[in-house]
């Protein structure tokens, strides 16, 4: 899929909003955003690559900025 659509870019944003810098479990957030996890693990990726988010041991997530 074309990760440079508006609805992809409003995808990651709605990640980041659940992220702080305190670890949320990523099951979590994928249950919170109601997407299948094909959908989502691609974009929590292009955001770690981005250095938005960081991948913490045991499934954790945490927001960078």
């Amino acid at each position: 899929p074309d990760r440079t659509k508006p609805a992809t870019h409003g995808l990651r944003q709605q990640i980041l909003d659940r992220l702080s810098p305190s670890p949320v479990l990523k099951d979590q957030v994928i249950r919170d955003l109601n997407l299948s996890v094909d959908g989502l693990l691609p974009e929590i990726a292009t955001l770690e690559i981005q250095g938005a988010l960081q991948r913490d041991a045991g499934g954790m997530l945490r927001g960078m900025k």
